[in-house]
């Protein structure tokens, strides 16, 4: 077999025969998986951390496009749309509400009450011609307007980071190449101001994007006899997470920006975590250097990260250095508001136990994970504060703590036509599936994604 041959042959096993070798055995629950702070243990945290004076690293992926959030818009006949859709005809009865609205012409502001300029009107927001939101990275769109500030996600991640710790953090955003003097000049007012933050930048590795198949199987070719290639998708910034040297590295997506209304939670809720991750590490260490069984158990009853009967198994002190020598994660968890689905779960792979974040299509369809599905009380991790320097003083090497068997198969339709691809493992889900993980419950006000332009009109983002 030719190596072009084996690399196609290896991305189609990933999309169709790619079985999953694990199964779901409960979801995470509180007081099962997920732990609940007391006040007292909070007030502990916060204390912690501001007694502490350790480098911070906020780790944002941000190479996603806008083109998602008005894609309910993109329709061939806009005007049928908008007097059947709600969503539409909302969008433009509501159009004055959005932070963008500064940002257009007096000629279109005047044309969004016509409706035979509509197509005018989300032409100039969506095109080249225009503001191009359709082309942009979704943290350059505006967010939020606070009297006459305009901010848009990397801004105000910005603003929110500082924050955190007085202005001494690092901000490390993923982005595309292509887009980085339009962010690094979008920054410029903001750093004025703020002073001692420092932003770094990279970028997704092409070597990890993934094939494209159609439905039939046959990988897609471009004009040019090329294949075509997609991102490998969140779990592709593994590769940029494993280059930062900080110990202690906050990760949240770029689209999760609250209202500055909710600053002070937000930071408060960060601090807490951050003042976690030191009371586990330390805890964990003092287990580490003098190796007992019952302390190992009475630390996981506190913190709920390994199945008990794994830990009834272990046998010498080198099992358990060897459970507790690796990266930790705090996941700060919200409750899942709307349809049950993916979220954290305890899985069983070659017949051990473990927490995991689950996608929901990852989760077989059958009646017996219906069930469990339907028990989920919490979503994906909103918030991360995250370790990987090992007890040794010594960087781990994330790779080797990833599971690269756990790939997440898209399907798309572009331009009619089905495709398939797999991302490699997510970030947080196959890309930290051997971390010791902790989940820790946080108030929905910390969490604020926007997926949908639509989402902007939440009351969360107005400021109400």
């Amino acid at each position: 077999m030719s190596d072009r041959d084996g690399f196609i042959q290896e991305h189609y096993n990933r999309v169709f025969n790619h079985n999953l070798n694990w199964e779901p055995v409960s979801p995470c629950l509180i007081g099962n998986g997920i732990i609940s702070l007391n006040q007292e243990l909070k007030n502990k945290c916060v204390n912690l951390f501001d007694e502490i004076n350790s480098s911070l690293m906020l780790f944002i992926p941000a190479s996603g496009t806008g083109s998602r959030m008005f894609a309910f818009l993109n329709h061939s006949n806009l005007l049928e749309h908008f007097r059947t859709d709600q969503n539409v005809s909302r969008f433009f009865a509501s159009i004055e509400k959005f932070a963008f609205w500064d940002l257009l012409p007096e000629h279109i502001k005047c044309s969004t009450k016509d409706e035979n300029k509509l197509l005018a009107i989300l032409n100039f927001l969506l095109e080249e011609e225009g503001l191009n939101f359709k082309n942009l990275p979704k943290g350059l769109i505006p967010f939020h307007k606070y009297q006459d500030v305009i901010l848009n996600p990397f801004e105000e991640q910005v603003v929110q980071a500082a924050g955190i710790q007085n202005g001494l953090i690092k901000v490390h955003f993923t982005i595309q190449d292509k887009f980085k003097n339009e962010i690094k000049n979008s920054l410029e007012g903001i750093l004025k101001n703020l002073g001692r933050v420092n932003i770094e930048f990279s970028s997704q590795s092409t070597e990890s994007d993934v094939l494209v198949f159609n439905a039939q199987g046959y990988p897609c070719i471009d004009s040019q006899d090329n294949f075509i290639k997609m991102p490998g998708g969140h779990g592709a910034l593994l590769r940029n997470l494993n280059h930062i040297e900080n110990d202690i590295v906050l990760i949240k997506n770029i689209d999760n920006v609250v209202h500055q209304d909710r600053y002070n939670e937000s930071f408060l809720i960060w601090k807490e975590l951050i003042g976690m991750m030191f009371i586990i590490k330390q805890e964990a260490r003092e287990i580490w250097e003098n190796p007992v069984l019952a302390n190992l158990i009475a630390f996981n009853s506190k913190y709920q990260l390994f199945d008990e009967v794994q830990l009834s198994q272990i046998t010498d002190a080198d099992e358990i250095r060897l459970i507790l020598d690796r990266p930790f994660r705090i996941c700060g968890m919200v409750k899942n508001q709307g349809e049950p689905g993916g979220g954290p779960f305890w899985i069983r792979k070659d017949g051990e136990i473990s927490k995991q974040i689950v996608e929901k299509s990852q989760i077989q369809e059958n009646n017996s994970n219906a069930e469990l599905i339907a028990k989920s009380t919490h979503f994906n991790p909103v918030m991360m504060v995250v370790s990987n320097i090992g007890f040794n003083g010594n960087k781990y090497n994330l790779e080797k703590f990833a599971d690269h068997s756990n790939f997440l198969v898209v399907e798309k339709y572009v331009n009619g036509e089905l495709i398939k691809f797999a991302e490699l493992p997510g970030l947080w889900n196959g890309g930290m599936a051997y971390w010791n993980s902790v989940f820790v419950e946080v108030p929905d006000a910390v969490f604020s994604p926007v997926k949908s332009v639509m989402d902007l009109l939440r009351p969360e983002h107005l400021g109400h």
